[in-house]
């Protein structure tokens, strides 16, 4: 069941070049999965790769932000599903959520009714870059390469511009992902 989402008359859920957006839900909870509270991250994410039931579930992922960032007129956009490590570890559950990071260039998107961002009944939380803060060169980027970089529980990713080769890659990224243990 979808939680409902106030919105008033005239105002905007999302006004911004660029957002992060992130859904979790029961969809996400791998139930045919047996609790395995000392496997490995690395070894549930292989597990989890490999299953019909994640290899679909990343196909219609993928649809739904390709949808979505056709609709909204994005240049640049990431999506990526990923295993919640904290879950696993607390108490062996494998929990995935997906994660999209959508850019405009010379634009904002527009967003009154958040519904349509809705994906199997989970409203996104949302992580807008703020108005008024100028990055040289990197804009946002930073949120593209979050979704796209090899971390620890990333299970699938996607996008279409290539890290290094389409925007910058600044080295303060790495290295704050490998310090929060996200990354090896």
């Amino acid at each position: 069941m979808l939680v409902g989402v106030a919105v008033r008359e005239g105002q905007r859920w999302l006004d911004s070049r660029s957002v992060l957006l992130t859904w979790v839900g029961d969809w996400g909870l791998w139930r045919e999965h047996e609790r395995e509270p000392r496997a490995s991250v690395d070894t549930v994410t292989a597990r989890v790769q490999q299953s019909s039931w994640a290899q679909d579930l990343w196909a219609d992922f993928q649809r739904a932000i390709t949808d979505m960032a056709l609709k909204l007129r994005v240049d640049a956009w990431s999506c990526s599903l990923e295993l919640c490590t904290r879950t696993l570890e607390a108490d062996g559950t494998v929990r995935l959520h997906g994660h999209a990071f959508l850019k405009k260039e010379a634009s904002k998107m527009t967003v009154r009714n958040p519904r349509m961002l809705v994906w199997r009944s989970s409203m996104p939380n949302k992580r807008e870059q703020l108005a008024g803060i100028r990055n040289r060169n990197s804009g946002s980027w930073s949120a593209m390469y979050y979704l796209q970089c090899a971390k620890v529980g990333l299970v699938f990713s996607a996008g279409n511009k290539q890290p290094f080769v389409d925007y910058p890659v600044n080295g303060s990224w790495i290295f704050t992902l490998a310090q929060a243990g996200k990354m090896l």
